[in-house]
This record gives structure tokens, C-alpha cells and sequence, in this order.
């Protein structure tokens, strides 16, 4: 059977094009992660099945039709002293004057230490103008529009929905409300090392840029690459970022890009923002790194070192914030100093007191739209949630290790909490075991922090932990809310100076940490960029990671990442001409996970999967009646999408996950019971119980927050009253944790950082 089937030659005919081919190559390639051979072997596979190949045979001619020898500047530079040879065509010959040991004196010198010597490396920059016309392009293409910053003046004062609510983009927006022919956006760059192999002490240091007119799912997902540093040491920031703010300079006097053939944009783009972590902040910033004195990026409180590190106690009056202005009159100072070879104070103190720890001016400050100092972004990411969350999480874990007259093991019984727990499927993460803390990242130490950690540690610890703990969850609910108002700012603003000033007495003086002092700026950094998660170093994260994804070698790793972005840049070209509808097809299949095709889809919320009739209770009949609703036009859904946010039935079973509890549009609880469509009109409707709700904890003198914008809630019973809702009340999905000691429920504050 075998042989007489599959023995005769093939003659089929060929329904795809050259180009179609090579777009499902290309396909392939990318969603298997195939190395460069992989690629080429997938491609001498479809040529060995005709006459003459159809596909290029060699990885030369590859990366001759993808233009991958096209767009990249390599910056060489002497390791050792730093000197930039700048942009060298050949560096095969290239050393180091300053460092190369003189002839008679290198007799005693090993080769290979003389090798060394004269090494040169170099790191690269990226054609942005390029990656950005591809990815305006793309989302041009599926409808997707640009903010005008114009528009930023006429939005809602008081509210911040987005960046542009911010007073650092409404002022950008100032300065170009009057350019209507050409189209202005806003970029904000992240820069951050991130370690390759785990046995090994290479890392990569990209340059990565954020369009901030983009809608935040797109915003987030379609990253540039400026630039990439990588090697054993950190960057030299002033070598790496000076052409790269060149670069964004020259982009600021405007460029063209072609979005079709018939459509022409004359743009500019400026930097506005700068998003890193505290640990390259202070380098990226030309100040003291985090673990000095002066080393705060928005205030001068000096610090006071206290159990072997510099520590940041609460101050009766605020320090001093830092200005564009002084900010660069102490790094021209500094510079200036350090020109004149003068003399610095040994006291490390008084050293850093000088100039308030600026230790030069940043490059970026050659942009004219940058400030050196609200442009920086307070990366509550890392800050927060890698920082204060696993600190907390680490001493709470030192408190239940410690078993008591009881004998009872809290650690096991609050680890039994946490994997009992249901949340829905927004959070992404399902919860871990506190042991495994140091190996959460940033979203699942969010979860514990907003949704986990009040509920699943009641009893466990003293009431006055809890109290103080609730201050900091509370604080970034509001500060994470899809709208944040000025109100909410302030509110949250007392309760982390609460939160920073209780710290001493609960947990001691050291741990008034860096981490501890920024909270006093982040209700701050709200006002100047908008909600927390419009600006996230997560999505900058989620670059490294798929940067890292593309290494597959220890050598030439700026090729083998330059060969892979522009293997994607031609692939979306590519896409767009030579796209059949088999081709769509097949492309898609690799792309797409199992996806439920059944439902019924609307402008306001998608009914997913089955259907079936609607049998109502005479309770549920009454209610129909009530809103003038024929039952029997109604069926029945398990599960419903609204707003980027999935719903579901009581009737819905699953083990793990749980978007049966949702807020809805005034700030009330529910339990969905049944979720109903009238099929003529396509209306979704809602039956549901009502939770009635309490606060858990009381806020300080002075704070007065309804129970509707609070972030955890006692449940204290649930109504039997069934009642009925438009879908369009559904405002966002809970997290419902139900223990033998109570019930609570958590509203989500946004589903925009899905990570």
C-alpha cells in the first residue's frame, strides 16, 4: 500500500508563488525559533521538490533578499580605556594608541595578555526610522490610529486615563499643537542589562523605544531596538548613549516614511520619557547609583548609611527637588572639576554633597523635548513588586518559619492558602508557594501584593502588619486604576507616607530602604505620566526576553539579533505582497493556538462557544418581565467577552481558574449566575446575586475612600435575591478568595498589563 501510493512522482500542480513560499518559510522560521541552518534547511527542503530552486540556497543570498546587511552602525571602542574610534568600516587592524604597551617594554607581557590589550569591541545602533515606518505600517493597516498630541489639551482635567493626561505630555503637547502637516509623536526609551546564559557572564544591554501615541496594547507589543551593548561589563553610558541621542535628535528635525503607495507621512519624533530601573537609573542619569548618598533621582535627601548601606528615614521637612536646571548646572560643575583635576573630600558624604550626587550631564539631555529630570520614569515594576514585595514577602516568611506555643505551621497553612485559590484568567499567573518567592517576577508579585496576600495571610500574623501592609495595596489600586483623578492621587500620597513613616517602628531602621523612599514619589510620577501601567518597565522586560529568544549562539550575537529583527521587518513586507488566501491560512495555523470559533460576536461583548435554551425559574421569568424581556427569545452562555474582560457562569466549570465574581459599573459586587442573549436584537443580559460588601481595615485620620474604590473587601453575606443586568454593567472581573476564616473579593484595577 505503501509503496504503491507513495512511489510515483509527484504531479500535482503548484498552487503557491515564489514569494508565497518564501512568506511560509519565513512563517515557520520565526513562530519555531529556528536557527539560521534551520532556516536554510527549511528552504533547500522546498527546493529539492522542483527542477531549479525557487528559494534562495545559502544564507548569504538570504540575507541579500531580506537587506540584513543594511541599517546597523558598529561603534568600536578600547575596552579598557573607553576611547570611541566611532563608526570604523574595518576594525580587523584597529587598536588602541593610548593603551598599547611601548616596544621595549612589553618583552615580559604574555601574547596573549598582549592580544588582549589591543582588542577593540564595539556595540551597535539600529535604524529606527525604518523599524518604525514597518511598524506604522502594520498597525496603519489594521485600523489602528495615532494619538494626536493636540488632543491631549482637550481631555478631561483632573482625570488621568492614559500618558497623555500627564503634565509631561500636555506640556509636549503644547510646544506642537501648531503643526498640522506634520504628524509629532513621543518615544520613550528603556535601557537594561539582562544576563544570556545562566553559566555564563555575557549579558546584553538593548536600547529599546516605546511609541507613546500607540493604543497600550500595541504600544506595548511593537517595540524598537535602538541600540545593543553587550559584554562581561556594564555599559559606558556616555559612549553608548551619545550616538543614540544623536540619533534621536536628527529624527527631531523630521523625516518621511511611506505607509502605502499613495500615502506619504513628514514626521517627528522626540524623546519624552525614559523608563529604567533603579539600578542603571543613576548611570543613565549621571547621578549616584542607588546604594549612595544623593542617589534619589527627583529629590536631594542625602541618606544616612545605617547597618552597612545607605538608608532614607522620613525627614520632618521634604528634601529639596531636584530641577532641569540645578541638575545640569552640578553636572557642568562636576565635569568641570573633574577636568580641573580638583581635589574631592575623602568623606564619601561631603564628596557626594558637592553636587547633590550628579556626577556629569546625561546625553539624552541633548534633546531638546527631554527633561533630565521628570523625563525619568519612576519603574514602579521593579521598585515595587521585585523590590518591596519580595522584601516583605521574605520577612513574612521568617515570621511563620518561627512556630509558636501552638505548634501550629502557619508557613504550610498559608502556602495550602495560596494554592487553594481560583483567580480568574486576567491575572495570568496562578499563585505560587511563598518558598518560591525569589523566583516570582514582577506580575505574580503583583497578584500577591494587590489581590493574595491580605486575604491569604489573615490570622497568620499580627493584625498590626496587616494594617500597615493594607496601606501600600491600597495606595497602588488607585495609582493602577484605569482612571486615576487628582483625589486619588493625593489620597494615595497619605497613605504611603504612612506606609514609609510606620516602617521604623514595625520592622526596625533597616529597612527604610531606596525602594521604601520612592513610594513617596509615585503618586507624584502619576501626575507627571498618568496611570501606573500606561508607562511599565514590563513591557520593556517582555523585549528582553524575546531579544534573548533570538539568541541561539555565544558568537556574534548583534548578528544573529540584527539578522532576526529584520528577518521579521521583511517578513511583514513580505506578508503584505505576497498573502493568498491559502497562504493566510496555513501562516495562521502557526500562529494561532486552538481557538473557540463558535459564538456570536457584537460591538459590546462576544457570547463564546454553545448555546442552549434558555429555562428560566419563575423568579428569572418575573424579571424578564420586568425589563420587558421575552424569555423565550433568550439562550444561555457559559462564557462572555467585554471590554478585553472574560465572564462566566456559575454554570461554567473549571478547576483553576475562577470569573464567576464581577464589580460592576456603580462599584457593587455580583455572582454571575446566568449570562443570557435576546436573539433578535443580539442584547446580553445578566442574572446575578448581589455581595454585600464591608472595609477591611481602617485608614488613617484623615483618609476618606469609598468602599466602592477600595481594594479588598470583606465579603459579610450573599443576597438570595436574584437579579437581573445588562451585560453593559459589567465593569471588570474580581478575584474571589473564599476561606474557612472569610471571604473576600479583589476588583481588578486595570486589564492593560497583561504580562
Amino acid at each position: 500500500m505503501l509503496r504503491e501510493n507513495y512511489s510515483a512522482r509527484i504531479n500535482a500542480p503548484v498552487v503557491a508563488t515564489r514569494g508565497n513560499a518564501l512568506l511560509m518559510v519565513l512563517e515557520m522560521a520565526k513562530q519555531n525559533s529556528d536557527t539560521v541552518k534551520g532556516f536554510i534547511d527549511s528552504a533547500n527542503l522546498v527546493n529539492s521538490l522542483f527542477a531549479t530552486p525557487v528559494l534562495p540556497t545559502s544564507k548569504f543570498l538570504m540575507d541579500k533578499l531580506l537587506r540584513i546587511d543594511m541599517g546597523i552602525e558598529k561603534h568600536y571602542y578600547c575596552p579598557k580605556c573607553k576611547h570611541d574610534f566611532g563608526i570604523v568600516q574595518e576594525a580587523t587592524d584597529l587598536k588602541c594608541a593610548r593603551c598599547q604597551p611601548e616596544e621595549d617594554t612589553d618583552d615580559s607581557m604574555e601574547e596573549a595578555d598582549k592580544e588582549k590589550n589591543e582588542k577593540v569591541e564595539h556595540f551597535v545602533i539600529f535604524n529606527l526610522v525604518t523599524q518604525l515606518e514597518i511598524v506604522l505600517k502594520k498597525v496603519f493597516k489594521s485600523g489602528v490610529q495615532l494619538f494626536k498630541p493636540s488632543f491631549a489639551l482637550e481631555r478631561e482635567a483632573g482625570h488621568f486615563t492614559d500618558v497623555y493626561d500627564g503634565s509631561v505630555y500636555k506640556s509636549f503637547a503644547k510646544d506642537f499643537d501648531t503643526k498640522e502637516e506634520v504628524k509629532v509623536i513621543s518615544l520613550t526609551v528603556c535601557t537594561d542589562g539582562s544576563p544570556i546564559f545562566k553559566s555564563s557572564a555575557l549579558s546584553i544591554w538593548p536600547i529599546f523605544v516605546m511609541i507613546n501615541e500607540l493604543p497600550p496594547g500595541p504600544r506595548f507589543s511593537n517595540l524598537l531596538l535602538g541600540g545593543l551593548w553587550f559584554g562581561k561589563s556594564q555599559p559606558n553610558m556616555k559612549l553608548f548613549l551619545t550616538p543614540f541621542a544623536r540619533k534621536l535628535t536628527e529624527m527631531s528635525y523630521g523625516f518621511t516614511i511611506n505607509i502605502n503607495v499613495e500615502t506619504e507621512w513628514k514626521m517627528e519624533a522626540h524623546l519624552l520619557g525614559c523608563c529604567v530601573d533603579s539600578g542603571a537609573r543613576g548611570a543613565v542619569q549621571f547621578i549616584s547609583t542607588h546604594g549612595g548618598y544623593y542617589s534619589c533621582n527627583w529629590c536631594e535627601i542625602p541618606g544616612v548609611y545605617m547597618f552597612g548601606a545607605v538608608r532614607y528615614p522620613m525627614m520632618p521637612e521634604r528634601p529639596h527637588l531636584r530641577t532641569c536646571r540645578n541638575l545640569l548646572d552640578n553636572g557642568i560643575a562636576f565635569t568641570a572639576a573633574v577636568s580641573a583635576r580638583q581635589r574631592f573630600p575623602v568623606d564619601r558624604l561631603e564628596r557626594a554633597a558637592l553636587f547633590k550626587g550628579v556626577k556629569g550631564v546625561t546625553p539624552l539631555a541633548e534633546c531638546d523635548s527631554f527633561d533630565p529630570v521628570d523625563g525619568f520614569i519612576l519603574e514602579h515594576a521593579h521598585c515595587v513588586y521585585l523590590g518591596i514585595v519580595r522584601n516583605y514577602a521574605s520577612i513574612w516568611h521568617s515570621m511563620l518559619s518561627k512556630k509558636g506555643n501552638d505548634r501550629e505551621d502557619k508557613l504550610q497553612l498559608l502556602n495550602e492558602r495560596l494554592q487553594s485559590l481560583r483567580p480568574p484568567i486576567e491575572v495570568r499567573r496562578l499563585p505560587r508557594i511563598l518558598e518560591e518567592r525569589i523566583k516570582w517576577n514582577a506580575k505574580e508579585s503583583e497578584n500577591f501584593l494587590l489581590f493574595y496576600s491580605i486575604p491569604s495571610v489573615q490570622g497568620l500574623i499580627q493584625t498590626k502588619y496587616l494594617k500597615h501592609w493594607n496601606l501600600l495595596v491600597q495606595a497602588l489600586h488607585l495609582l493602577l486604576r484605569n482612571d486615576v483623578t487628582v483625589h486619588d492621587c493625593n489620597v494615595a500620597r497619605t497613605l504611603l507616607c504612612h506606609f514609609c513613616c510606620d516602617i521604623h517602628e514595625l520592622y526596625g531602621e533597616q529597612e527604610l530602604t531606596f525602594n521604601c523612599h520612592l513610594l513617596t514619589h509615585l503618586a507624584e510620577h502619576v501626575l507627571r505620566w498618568g496611570p501606573l501601567w500606561a508607562i511599565s518597565g514590563m513591557a520593556f522586560e517582555d523585549g528582553n526576553g524575546a531579544l534573548k529568544r533570538k539568541i541561539k549562539a555565544a558568537k556574534g550575537i548583534p548578528n544573529q539579533i540584527h539578522r532576526n529583527l529584520w528577518q521579521e521587518c521583511a517578513l511583514d513586507v513580505i506578508r503584505e505582497e505576497f498573502s493568498s488566501i491559502e497562504t493566510k491560512v496555513f501562516c495562521d495555523s502557526l500562529r494561532s493556538k486552538q481557538l473557540l470559533k463558535k459564538g456570536v460576536f457584537t460591538p459590546s461583548c462576544n457570547f463564546m462557544g454553545k448555546c442552549v435554551k434558555f429555562q428560566p425559574s419563575p423568579r428569572e421569568s418575573w424579571l424578564c418581565t420586568q425589563i420587558s424581556l421575552d424569555p423565550k427569545r433568550c439562550v444561555e452562555y457559559k462564557k462572555i467577552i467585554k471590554d478585553k474582560c472574560v465572564f462566566t457562569s456559575a454554570s461554567k466549570k473549571k478547576s483553576r481558574t475562577c470569573n464567576v465574581v464581577a464589580e460592576l459599573q456603580d462599584g457593587s459586587i455580583v455572582k454571575i449566575q446566568k449570562l443570557l442573549m435576546e436573539v433578535n436584537s443580539h442584547t446580553g443580559y445578566a442574572t446575578i446575586n448581589h455581595f454585600q460588601c464591608e472595609s477591611m481595615y481602617q485608614f488613617p485620620e484623615g483618609v476618606e475612600l469609598p468602599l466602592n474604590k477600595q481594594a479588598v473587601r470583606r465579603v459579610v453575606y450573599e443576597e438570595r435575591d436574584l437579579q437581573i443586568v445588562p451585560v453593559s454593567n459589567l465593569k471588570t472581573v474580581c478575584v474571589y478568595s473564599r476561606f474557612p476564616h472569610g471571604t473576600f473579593v479583589s476588583p481588578m484595577p486595570n486589564i492593560c498589563n497583561l504580562y
